[in-house]
């Protein structure tokens, strides 16, 4: 049975951490808060003080000194990243007469760690606004209090936090000198492929053998085949490397081999992977496939026609031919070329 004790530790440690990645922001200059935090700090603070607290700034971008609104339980909360005392002095200066009138509790809270204390403040200020130094929180004032809550209240906070701090954490990243946050989308992206070539005076030597071609239309069709590959994500570059190897051996009724095709059932049944159809509709885009259903054909199924993309128009739209006898004669394997993109050996 998770206890209460689970939750409190729990939201502890992801407050601390908020509070700690706020006061890195400031060591280098960054002290704005966007409004993502702000309502992260409201949606908290309800649960915890039972406030009905609304986000001004919604209503009217970065309203002086008041983030969050409470007008039936007069309590308003000014949330900033910054804990000096001349950051508490600006916010009560800025404060309108109606504000004052308004609301009886000012709140300032700090989304860092205050500090320790505040003989700072301006006395002028803190009597014009009725503000006292413990109306000066951060996250440890808000742990204190949410302690004491219910069982039921502190699980449903625990889930509320868990919802939502891994935006917030996400929102307050430094970035590097790059400009490069440490959970940008380049952790997600794959990378480019690079591709490995060689001067191709092998395959050229062999193509040039059973046709008219030049050593500049081969290579033309080498970086034709290699910009097509490179499109594709290196998963269906190896699902079209699967289909090439795996593939029919099958006689047409005019006597041609099509050794560059596979049936739909062979290939379902050979290849169990869930994303299948996208793969192969990335590889259709690209060219490098046709399907080709039953009714359009003489056969009695569906079956794919395995092509090169762009580079299938080159070398007398042999090209397909030219490279599986290249690298069936020198037993270079198909992934090699078509999902590593190495061309070493040609």
């Amino acid at each position: 049975m998770i206890t209460a004790g689970y939750y409190i530790g729990q939201l502890l440690d992801d407050l601390a951490s908020i509070g700690t990645q706020v006061s890195n922001r400031n060591r280098v200059g960054l002290t704005d808060l966007s409004k993502l935090l702000e309502n992260f700090y409201r949606d908290i603070l309800n649960e915890v003080y039972a406030f009905n607290l609304a986000n001004c700034n919604d209503e009217r971008s970065n309203a002086p000194g008041i983030d969050l609104a409470d007008e039936a339980q007069r309590v308003a909360v000014q949330v900033t990243s910054q804990r000096g005392s001349s950051k508490i002095n600006d916010t009560l200066r800025v404060l309108s007469e109606d504000h004052i009138a308004k609301y009886s509790k000012i709140i300032i809270l700090v989304a860092g760690l205050k500090q320790q204390s505040y003989p700072g403040l301006d006395q002028e200020l803190l009597t014009r606004t009725n503000f006292m130094a413990d109306n000066i929180w951060d996250y440890t004032d808000v742990c204190k209090r949410l302690i004491n809550l219910p069982l039921d209240k502190l699980q449903a906070l625990h889930a509320m936090v868990s919802k939502q701090v891994a935006r917030v954490k996400i929102e307050l990243e430094v970035p590097d000198e790059n400009g490069i946050y440490p959970t940008g989308i380049e952790l997600y992206a794959e990378a480019i492929p690079h591709e490995r070539l060689s001067n191709l005076g092998k395959f050229s030597a062999c193509v040039k053998a059973d046709s008219d071609a030049t050593d500049d239309d081969v290579r033309r069709f080498i970086e034709t085949l290699v910009a097509s590959l490179k499109r594709l994500p290196r998963i269906t570059r190896e699902v079209f490397a699967f289909m090439w190897i795996r593939r029919d051996e099958k006689i047409h009724s005019g006597g041609s081999i099509d050794r560059f095709r596979i049936t739909d059932d062979k290939l379902r049944r050979l290849l169990s992977y869930k994303d299948l159809d996208g793969d192969l509709r990335l590889l259709t885009d690209e060219g490098m496939l046709t399907e080709y259903a039953p009714h359009e054909t003489f056969e009695e199924r569906a079956f794919f026609v395995l092509s090169l993309g762009s580079a299938s128009k080159l070398l007398d739209e042999s090209g397909h031919f030219y490279l599986d006898d290249f690298m069936t004669t020198n037993r270079i394997s198909p992934t090699k070329v078509l999902v590593s993109l190495d061309f070493s050996d040609f």
